[in-house]
C-alpha cells in the first residue's frame, strides 16, 4: 500500500520522535545512579532508595529491585557499592562532584579503603585520612588543595622507629584521568612526603593506563615522582592496582605547615 506523502511524512515524524523518546528513557542503572547522586554523601539505605526510585520513576517489585541492586553491587565495573556497617546502605561512586557537606560517594569510598587498608604494597600504621577537597571553596587559586590526605606511620630502612609521613591524593572518576591529573597531583601535593593519582580505570582492565596517551602519562609521572594507582571499584581494595610508586618529595617547612593547615 502506498501512503500519501503527507501521511508518510507524519509517520516518519512520529517514528523519529518515538526513537528519541526511547533513547532518552533512562536505564534501570541510570535511575539508581541519578537518585543516589542527589543524596547526602551520595548514599542511602536500600529501603530509602527503593522508596525514592518508586516515587521518582516507577513502582518496582521489591524482589526485582533487590535482585538488580545486588547485581550492580557485585559488578566490579559498576559505580554502585555496598557500605559497610549498619543500615544496609548503598553508595554511588561514579563522580567526584556532589554529595553535599559529606563529599562525593567516590571520595567517601576511597577514604574508607585508605583508612582500613592503606596503600597497596605499603606497610603503614595509625592511619588517619582527611577529605580536603571541600577546602577549595575558600580560595580562588587552582591546584592548591589535594582531594584527600593520608597521614600514617611507616618504618623505612635504617630508621630505628616508625616516622609520620603525609601522602596527598588526586582522585579521578572514570574518563576523568589524563596527563593533567599527574601535574595537578604534583602542584597540590606541596608539603607532602609522597603524592599520588588514584583513578578509575573503567573497562580497561587489561591496560594499566588509558590509551592513547599512556606513554606521556608514564613519562610525566616519572619526571614528577607521582605514584599511580588504578581501581575498578573504589570501595573494594582487591580491585586497586599499584602501577608505580612515587618518589619521596623534598619540601620546605612552610610548605608542610601550609598543608597541615588544610587538615584542620
Amino acid at each position: 500500500i502506498r501512503l500519501p506523502s503527507a501521511a508518510a511524512a507524519s509517520i516518519s515524524v512520529w517514528r523519529s520522535h518515538r526513537e528519541r523518546e526511547l533513547v532518552s528513557q533512562p536505564t534501570n542503572l541510570e535511575m539508581v545512579c541519578r537518585v543516589l547522586s542527589d543524596q547526602v554523601g551520595q548514599t542511602a539505605s536500600r529501603k530509602d532508595l527503593y522508596d525514592l526510585m518508586s516515587s521518582k520513576f516507577k513502582r518496582w517489585d521489591r524482589s526485582v529491585f533487590d535482585e538488580r541492586l545486588a547485581g550492580y553491587i557485585a559488578d566490579d565495573e559498576c559505580p554502585i557499592a555496598a557500605v559497610k556497617g549498619p543500615g544496609q546502605r548503598v553508595r554511588y561512586t561514579g563522580s567526584e562532584r556532589g554529595g553535599g557537606d559529606l563529599g562525593s560517594g567516590l571520595y567517601l569510598a576511597v577514604e574508607g579503603v585508605l583508612r582500613a587498608n592503606g596503600i597497596p604494597q605499603t606497610r603503614s600504621a595509625n592511619r588517619e585520612v582527611f577529605l580536603t577537597a571541600n577546602k577549595r571553596s575558600g580560595t580562588n587559586e587552582v591546584w592548591t588543595v589535594p582531594d584527600m590526605v593520608l597521614e600514617c606511620f611507616t618504618k623505612s630502612a635504617g630508621s630505628p622507629a616508625p616516622t609520620a609521613v603525609l601522602h596527598t591524593f588526586e582522585v579521578e572518576p572514570e574518563a576523568g584521568f589524563s596527563i593533567q591529573s599527574v601535574y595537578q597531583a604534583h602542584a597540590q601535593g606541596r608539603g607532602a612526603d609522597y603524592s599520588w593519582v588514584l583513578f578509575d580505570r573503567g573497562g580497561q582492565s587489561d591496560s594499566p593506563l588509558p590509551e592513547p596517551g599512556s606513554e606521556r602519562i608514564t613519562w610525566a609521572a616519572i619526571e614528577l615522582g607521582i605514584g599511580l594507582i588504578s581501581f575498578s571499584k573504589p570501595s573494594v581494595f582487591s580491585t586497586w592496582k599499584l602501577i608505580r610508586k612515587p618518589k619521596q618529595r623534598a619540601h620546605a617547612k612552610i610548605q608542610v605547615e601550609e598543608l597541615r593547615e588544610q587538615l584542620q
